[in-house]
């Protein structure tokens, strides 16, 4: 930490953790084998005559480092704020037990085991930027303007505006194959199957399709809501129909058919500015009546939800909006309030 000036701090420290025997959804009695498409597979679980089952096992692990950077400025002037910047990465092996984030889940539990899937964790978010401030208005008693009582202090005086600006990266999720992949690693509670490789910059137009999908459409522009990434940067996975009848793949014969973790990139940022004006009554000596007056989302700016993430024309195609709940929309909005303290 350190004074920059009488009222102004920068305060800068790294920040981590370490977790071990997280809980994780673990599929014990999946396929330990990959098949032709079509190929019934569950001569290939240990216990066949079971089918699919699932339980929650406290065996995941997770890291998580940071370094946190803020900068504060005391009350002065009227004029109070906290700045702050996390520059992270969370990684992880334990799938979400009901994914909802655009993670992937495993490729195959039974096949490759779960310390291969160490990757982002579905809340990954590398930097986050806020800043919060405070500004008493300078007019009406007390103040620096029209420093007098009545009807203009009543009017004029004792207001204080507030802004709360908050903007972050994006969030991982995964890229799925538009293709017939190997059967059994698909399914099942825990198995997601096949994801495509990352061979390329995803954020970068142009290009050219690769052997692997040689109709898939390579944008120009990309980081929009027509397409937020570039599918030509991604190869998929080899084709289920590789495997003839009748072959059975385990081990690395198997892994070659399972080439890429989850979440191969991250999605659309986010960035929220917010402000608010009020000021108190004085009713009694300890009571007074708030009036405020609340702008969410000043510059209507959009808030995008995950793109498509199956390979093909429609990929990286944005069709929703990232969800603040019921009651709160993505567009801007107004709220008028009165508040009685005592």
């Amino acid at each position: 930490e350190y004074a920059l000036t009488n009222n102004l701090s920068l305060e800068s420290g790294y920040v981590g953790s370490e977790s071990r025997h997280l809980p994780v959804v673990a599929g014990e009695n999946e396929s330990a084998a990959l098949v032709a498409p079509g190929v019934n597979v569950n001569p290939y679980r240990p216990f066949p005559d079971f089918g699919s089952s699932s339980f929650i096992s406290q065996s995941s692990s997770a890291t998580y480092n940071s370094l946190q950077t803020t900068i504060k400025r005391r009350a002065a002037n009227g004029l109070t704020f906290i700045g702050t910047h996390t520059w992270s990465h969370s990684l992880d092996d334990a799938r979400e037990p009901f994914p909802a984030t655009g993670e992937g889940g495993y490729r195959s539990y039974p096949i490759l085991g779960r310390r291969i899937e160490y990757s982002n964790s579905p809340f990954d978010v590398r930097h986050r930027v806020t800043l919060t401030a405070s500004y008493e208005l300078p007019f009406g008693t007390g103040r620096r303007f029209l420093n007098q009582h009545g009807w203009v202090n009543g009017i004029v005086g004792g207001w204080t505006g507030t802004v709360v600006w908050t903007a972050q990266a994006g969030s991982p999720f995964t890229v799925r194959a538009n293709t017939v992949t190997a059967n059994g690693a698909a399914g099942g509670c825990c198995n997601s199957g096949a994801f495509p490789t990352l061979i390329g910059d995803p954020y970068a137009g142009g290009g050219a399709p690769n052997a692997t999908n040689p109709s898939q459409i390579c944008p120009t522009v990309v980081g929009n809501a027509q397409h937020f990434y570039n599918a030509c940067a991604f190869a998929d996975p080899p084709l289920g129909s590789l495997i003839l009848p009748g072959q059975v793949l385990t081990g690395a014969a198997a892994a070659a058919f399972l080439p890429s973790a989850r979440s191969q990139i991250h999605g659309p940022g986010y960035d929220r500015f917010n402000a608010s004006l009020y000021k108190d009554f004085k009713v009694s000596e300890r009571q007074s009546l708030q009036f405020r007056a609340d702008i969410f989302n000043v510059a209507n700016h959009p808030s995008l939800g995950l793109p498509n993430t199956t390979l093909g024309n429609n990929a990286g195609q944005i069709t929703t909006s990232r969800g603040f709940g019921s009651n709160t929309p993505d567009a801007r909005f107004f709220q008028l309030a009165l508040k009685y303290y005592f």
